[in-house]
């Protein structure tokens, strides 16, 4: 017996390691899966101003300034970072490429959760490149508009939504909640629609 209990000690040291490995291997998936459409945004940029207010916030990020109500303070940061790091391209260009960032980290965010309720590498790929490659996310990835931001907040609660759903709690996972409002309020007012599901999400938790 003694032997038995010892061989079933050394077996589970033996599969942790295996299944924490596991764990973390569809982060390392969605990641990948978001530098490749960082990628693709990225060489899609368009160079010069595109319609809608595209002309307007490819402005603000080079020479300063306030945009139409309400301001999308974090997409102009954003879009001002992008103008001051990047060396390469136009001020429309740099713009675009805060978009691009934002729109590759949504589907890394929506890869995930995928991944969490299907425990399936495969339908996540085909679920966030389905929705990467679609006409308008596409289209607002790679021109300088706030639409991809609105999109990463809606992903993040979503996948904060996944996470608590399936048993787990934590100060991360509030942080992430939290984090993921303030994202969605500063960054478009749309984020007030999702308030009933941050709501349902603290109601469940």
């Amino acid at each position: 017996m003694a032997i038995l209990k010892g061989t079933s000690a050394v077996s589970e040291s033996l599969v942790e390691p295996a299944e924490g490995a596991q764990a973390s291997r569809p982060w390392r998936s969605s990641l990948l899966l978001g530098a490749v459409f960082l990628v693709i945004y990225a060489l899609s940029c368009s160079d010069a101003v595109q319609g809608g207010d595209s002309g307007e916030f490819a402005t603000i990020a080079a020479l300063g300034g306030v945009p139409h109500p309400p301001g999308y303070p974090i997409f102009v940061i954003l879009a001002q970072l992008s103008n001051i790091f990047v060396p390469i391209g136009s001020a429309a260009y740099k713009a675009a490429l805060a978009s691009a960032l934002v729109g590759a980290i949504c589907l890394v965010f929506v890869h995930r959760s995928v991944v969490l309720l299907t425990s399936s590498t495969l339908a996540a790929t085909t679920a966030a490149a389905g929705l990467g490659f679609s006409v308008r996310f596409w289209q607002y990835a790679s021109v300088a508009e706030v639409f991809t931001l609105a999109a990463l907040s809606g992903a993040i609660i979503s996948w904060v939504a996944t996470e608590v759903s399936l048993g787990r709690r934590g100060q991360a996972i509030s942080l992430s909640l939290g984090g993921a409002m303030a994202l969605s309020l500063a960054g478009h007012h749309s984020g007030a629609m999702l308030l009933p599901m941050v709501a349902y999400i603290i109601w469940w938790a």
